[in-house]
């Protein structure tokens, strides 16, 4: 998919390389106790499910899973979420699940890397189009096993092509 006119790359807000992505049973828990032993540090706006997801696990004081929340950790990026089952639309909490990892790429062209990395042999787990936050995104799993999350180094969303049609962020 070529990339449209209105679309510019946002320079230094998308992190270049592989972001790792830790699925925890307890995301905000789990970013409590790395603040504590590992020095991390808060790195944005914590992003929660929408309000037909069930509620978070551990420590999250009755919210909504954890969608997205960045952390610094040595100087580096990481991502971090809660496990939840899209179908079931609710955290998974249950023994075994909900200790893993995505590697997330923020690429110049979302479309052509999904499209190559079906080609190649990856499945869809979360099939790439314009989600519910306003962002072109989705998830594949490897031949190996392995997920990846894949999003353009632009921002898609809805939201930030109003601010900017209405000259707020001038």
């Amino acid at each position: 998919m070529p990339k449209r006119h209105d679309e510019e790359p946002v320079k230094d807000e998308y992190p270049k390389g592989v972001v790792p992505c830790i699925v925890s049973p307890d995301c905000a828990g789990h970013m409590e106790w790395m603040k504590r032993a590992l020095g991390a540090e808060a790195d944005g706006e914590v992003h929660y499910m929408p309000d037909d997801f069930a509620g978070a696990p551990g420590g999250n004081n009755g919210k909504k899973p954890v969608m997205h929340a960045p952390m610094r950790l040595n100087g580096g990026p990481i991502y971090m979420s809660d496990n939840v089952d899209m179908e079931k639309k609710a955290a998974v909490v249950e023994e075994g699940l909900g200790r893993g990892y995505v590697m997330h790429l923020n690429v110049p062209d979302a479309q052509a890397m999904w499209d190559k990395a079906l080609a190649e042999g990856a499945s869809a787990v979360v099939p790439l189009k314009q989600q519910y936050w306003g962002d072109l995104y989705g998830v594949f799993k490897d031949p190996f096993g392995y997920q990846w999350s894949v999003c353009p180094a632009v921002d898609t969303s809805n939201a930030a092509k109003k601010q900017k049609a209405d000259g707020a962020d001038a």
